[in-house]
This record gives C-alpha cells, sequence and structure tokens, in this order.
C-alpha cells in the first residue's frame, strides 16, 4: 500500500514537472518564423514520455501547453493542442516500449519512437 502511493505521488510529480517544463519551453524558447513559431515544447514531451512512460508524458504536454494555448489567447486551438500532445507522448512511449523489447539498442528504439511522435505531429498539424 505505502510503495503504491508512494508510486502515485512520484508519476503526479513527475507529470506536473514535465508539464511544467513544456510551458516553460512554450514561453521562454520560440523562435518566430512567419506566422508560426518554432519551440522546444514537442521536445519536451518526447523526452517526457521516454523518461516515465507514453501516456504520462502525452498528459505532461497536453497540460503544459494546452495551459500555455488557454493563457496567451490561442484557447480556440487548445483542444487540438491537448489531443495532439497526448497523442504524441503516447505514440512515443509505446513505439519506444514495443521496440526495446525487440532490438538490442534502446538508443534505435528511442529514435524511432521519437521519429513515430513527431509522424503523429505532422499529420495532426
Amino acid at each position: 500500500m505505502k510503495k503504491n502511493l508512494h508510486n502515485k505521488v512520484l508519476n503526479i510529480t513527475f507529470i506536473s514537472l514535465f508539464a511544467a517544463l513544456c510551458y516553460i519551453a512554450l514561453t521562454v524558447f520560440f523562435f518566430p518564423v512567419g506566422p508560426m513559431f518554432v519551440h522546444f515544447g514537442n521536445l519536451i514531451v518526447v523526452l517526457a514520455a521516454l523518461l516515465i512512460g507514453g501516456w504520462q508524458g502525452g498528459l505532461a504536454g497536453s497540460i503544459g501547453m494546452g495551459l500555455y494555448d488557454i493563457l496567451n489567447g490561442h484557447a480556440d486551438s487548445s483542444p487540438k493542442t491537448f489531443i495532439l500532445k497526448f497523442l504524441i507522448g503516447f505514440t512515443v512511449g509505446f513505439v519506444y516500449t514495443l521496440l526495446s523489447k525487440k532490438l538490442k539498442s534502446n538508443t534505435v528504439a528511442a529514435t524511432l519512437g521519437a521519429l513515430a511522435g513527431m509522424i503523429v505531429n505532422i499529420i495532426g498539424e
């Protein structure tokens, strides 16, 4: 019982930490490129999915970047952001978990997982 509670608290803490990092990545580290901007938010989602798990990383990205959209005048696109960022994190975690069991190299599994997440992002945009 105590270990299960500890794992839940640790899980919530990591999700909150990565959500905050996603928000900061959108707020501080962005570069305007025409009508859009490049940011490191998706990088944080991929990193979170690889470190703490797919659905946890996706949830962190959804919360952090969805909150950014709501608080910075993009509330109309926040449902799309919430769903897309969750799918990115979930896909990265799923592909990494699936391939890390079959491949001998975790680096290759992580790279292919990140690539799958970016494909989801391109399709979703």
